[in-house]
């Protein structure tokens, strides 16, 4: 879609990834002086993207939060904070998202919720996902997959 990122200058590289790619990590790196509500927005305002309180309830209600909005990430469970940041991922409305691990800490309800949540705005929001994942059970929630042992590629369905 244009010129292969190599190509771009540093600002013109950052911008890109702020506004195509949303990330999702093993732990949801929300700031803790901030409520969910105001995770969504300052990431929302650092994409560039719309940060009102309508486009963040509604982020927080594609993840099943927007009752969650005020609370701080100390107060929500570790499946509530990832699908809070999922939220703050899919702020740009991405074409890919890069999740690492992204249940890897949760327990098997929660990681089930948070997977439910994450094909679901794949399918709402027309989203490629590359998730990384060393379940079997994760993995099989999506479409593909490709099994790598030492770096190598070893098989891909």
């Amino acid at each position: 879609d244009g010129p292969s990122l190599p190509e771009l200058r540093a600002p013109q590289r950052a911008h890109r990834r702020a506004t195509r790619v949303g990330i999702v990590l093993q732990s949801g790196h929300l700031l803790p002086f901030l409520t969910a509500a105001e995770n969504v927005a300052l990431a929302a305002q650092l994409a560039g993207a719309d940060a009102s309180s309508t486009r963040t309830t509604e982020l927080l209600g594609l993840v099943g939060l927007a009752e969650r909005a005020g609370h701080l990430p100390r107060r929500l469970s570790g499946g509530e904070a990832q699908r809070v940041a999922l939220a703050v991922a899919l702020v740009g409305s991405p074409d890919l998202l890069l999740a690492d691990e992204a249940v890897g800490q949760l327990d098997a309800t929660s990681a089930g919720v948070v997977m439910g949540t994450l094909q679901r705005a794949c399918r709402e929001q027309d989203l490629a996902v590359l998730l990384v994942t060393h379940s079997p059970e994760v993995a099989e929630h999506g479409a593909r997959a490709a099994h790598l042992v030492d770096g190598q590629l070893q098989a891909a369905a």
